[in-house]
């Protein structure tokens, strides 16, 4: 038997795999949005954000202005 651990820490089962399996075979899924995964922050806006290079006093920062 072999077993395989989730990110969560659920112990999955061979039984369980197959279960999965016969699901995801049996099941209509549209494999274009389970590909549209994005990594990192979500966008502000409507479109990408620009990397913009800021130089911020070392007063304001030390006031928490300022995240960093």
């Amino acid at each position: 038997m072999t077993a395989r651990k989730t990110a969560t820490g659920r112990i999955l089962t061979d039984a369980d795999l197959d279960a999965i399996a016969e699901e995801v075979e049996a099941g209509d899924y549209d494999i274009a949005a389970l590909c549209k995964r994005r990594r990192g922050r979500p966008t502000m806006g409507s479109g990408l954000a620009e990397v913009v290079p800021v130089r911020i006093d070392p007063e304001l920062r030390a006031v928490g202005l300022c995240s960093g």
